[in-house]
């Protein structure tokens, strides 16, 4: 039997410790839900994002570029993608992703932080 839900609960879980600032307990809640479901974007997107503030940035491009890959019309992923490659100098891929942006008509020039789910 399937337990359906529990990727979700643990995805709260994460949300609700990453808003006390307890980023290492929400990155196990995060990583607990995308293990019960490699689909879940929201969480992996997030657990990408904690992972850059940690400083493996090449962990957080693959789970950035993973992310991409597995829906390159995710806003969220698409932006933190995008800024991903604009703050580390990486004109080409920045400029492509920009342009896909732009067919989305998605705002994103401001954006200075990167994006976590929270209500996924």
């Amino acid at each position: 039997m399937r337990n359906i839900g529990i990727d979700k609960i643990h995805f709260a879980v994460g949300v609700d410790y990453f808003n006390q600032e307890q980023y290492d307990i929400a990155y196990y809640e995060f990583s607990m839900a995308y293990a019960l479901n490699p689909m879940y974007l929201s969480a992996l997107n997030n657990l990408a994002v904690l992972v850059y503030f940690s400083g493996d940035m090449e962990m957080s491009y693959a789970m950035l570029k993973h992310v991409y890959q597995l829906n390159p019309k995710y806003k969220t992923g698409v932006i933190n993608f995008w800024l991903y490659n604009k703050l580390n100098k990486n004109k080409k891929e920045e400029k492509k992703l920009e342009d896909e942006l732009d067919d989305m008509k998605v705002e994103y020039h401001n954006i200075q932080n990167f994006i976590i789910e929270l209500d996924k």
